[in-house]
């Protein structure tokens, strides 16, 4: 509840800063604007290999607010909050000993494939630095960390087996924690875009660096967490309106 309160309190500041400045004299003819954002994410784990023989990758998408503050010809500080989704399908040939153990623990059979979904309240805190391209608008790269909390996850395809699997790691894990991943990812992002007008399009790859959740085994002698170890990589094509 702490996090999700913070991350609101921070949207709420990020709405409010436009508002404000209006009541003060800007340095120049657009010094801050506020825009809406959509977009289209390709999501891929990474890591996990004691259970993940093959990653599948998946479409998902992202929307939100984003404020740009110019501040000068060439460098741009662009905070945003998001919600985005996130997941993958991942696959196991089932020859791995420890996930035989899994499937002994849990009493039922594991398929070999299973999707999982994700959703995040996310924030990135991007700075921009590009050229003008005199009245066609202007060019740049940008790059910046991104804190989120995540909201939601799911197995659509497996998902009473996904709740059981939730069950088992709560019942073994002994550090008071129920859920397969972590409730914060957290993690750098880069990329470039084109912006003329009040349209701004960018292209974008995160890397997150916070397992999904840590290996069990640090606690006991086996892992049940099929989970255990991934991280999200993200590849995003959005389109911001600036108003």
């Amino acid at each position: 509840m702490k996090g999700i309160r913070l991350l609101c309190l921070i949207g709420c500041l990020l709405v409010c800063l436009p508002v404000f400045s209006l009541n003060k004299k800007k340095r120049g003819p657009e010094f801050v604007r506020t825009g809406l954002k959509v977009g289209a994410n390709v999501t891929a784990f990474e890591g996990g290999r004691e259970f993940v023989d093959r990653i599948q990758n998946a479409l998902n998408y992202q929307a939100g607010l984003a404020i740009q503050f110019n501040l000068n010809s060439f460098i741009s500080f662009q905070p945003e909050l998001l919600f985005i989704t996130k997941g993958a399908e991942v696959y196991n040939d089932g020859t791995n000993p420890t996930f035989n153990y899994i499937k002994l623990v849990l009493g039922k059979n594991i398929p070999n494939q299973i999707t999982l979904h994700t959703a995040y309240v996310e924030m990135p805190l991007n700075l921009q630095m590009g050229i003008r391209l005199g009245g066609m608008g202007r060019i740049f790269v940008f790059g910046g960390p991104y804190v989120s909390y995540l909201i939601s996850d799911k197995s659509t395809d497996y998902q009473e087996l996904y709740k059981d699997i939730k069950s088992v790691v709560a019942e073994v894990s002994q550090n008071g924690s129920e859920g397969l991943l972590h409730d914060f990812d957290y993690g750098l992002g880069f990329g470039g875009g084109l912006e003329s007008g009040s349209i701004q399009l960018t292209a974008k790859y995160d890397y997150g660096y916070s397992e999904f959740k840590e290996r069990l085994s640090r606690w006991t002698q086996q892992d049940v967490n099929v989970f255990s170890g991934l991280k999200n990589r993200n590849m995003s094509v959005s389109l911001i309106w600036f108003f």
